[in-house]
């Protein structure tokens, strides 16, 4: 039987069913980020979940350090890699979809990003912090790519015209040049992702 995402009413209903600061506030917002999936097709919502993401998020000047999901919505910052964490903790409750972590190098050799893709068939990556989102298409704008489609051709990176630039001068398809060797993958544990409630919609 498909997966049938719980309402909007029922996840707000579920945010205002505490009183506790600041439990609530965090459970608040993940019925905000569901309201801001909103309905429909399931890439969209998984875009507008992106950008309540970056939305929401801060990205400090320190790294944080090691966060679970709960403390970044709790401290509302985060770098690439914990927003990507909270956009796959937030897709696998909202929408029943997972994903993986890819910790990426530029071909400067010395900058690194971490972005999510979506395992779905074909899968899709999101590039989930708030300075850099993107969701990149195939020439015709029909398809949403995956990170082997950026490694066979990176142009929809280049296309995208962020302004982000490697010390090397190359953009943000620097981090699609380099092959396989530049890329480690991480698919974030059942532990990592855990539901930190007892009740759920």
């Amino acid at each position: 039987m498909p997966f049938i995402p719980a309402s909007v009413g029922d996840w707000n209903r579920w945010a205002n069913h505490v009183e506790e600061q600041p439990d609530r506030r965090i459970r608040l917002q993940v019925a905000l980020a569901r309201t801001s999936a909103g309905n429909g097709h399931l890439h969209e919502q998984l875009i507008r979940l992106m950008i309540w993401v970056g939305t929401e998020i801060m990205h400090p000047p320190e790294h944080p350090g090691v966060l679970t999901p709960y403390q970044i919505l709790e401290q509302r910052r985060g770098w690439c890699d914990q927003q990507c964490l909270l956009f796959a903790f937030l897709i696998r409750h909202l929408l029943d979809v997972d994903c993986r972590l890819l910790e990426l190098c530029h071909s400067d050799g010395t900058s690194g990003h971490t972005v999510a893709e979506v395992l779905l068939d074909p899968p899709i990556l999101f590039d989930v912090e708030k300075e850099h989102q993107s969701v990149y298409r195939n020439a015709t704008g029909d398809r949403l790519l995956g990170y082997g489609d950026l490694l066979q051709d990176s142009s929809p990176v280049a296309r995208d015209g962020h302004w982000w630039k490697g010390t090397n001068g190359v953009g943000k398809e620097g981090f699609y040049l380099l092959g396989q060797s530049q890329m480690t993958c991480s698919v974030p544990t059942d532990k990592s992702l855990s539901w930190p409630w007892k009740d759920k919609p």
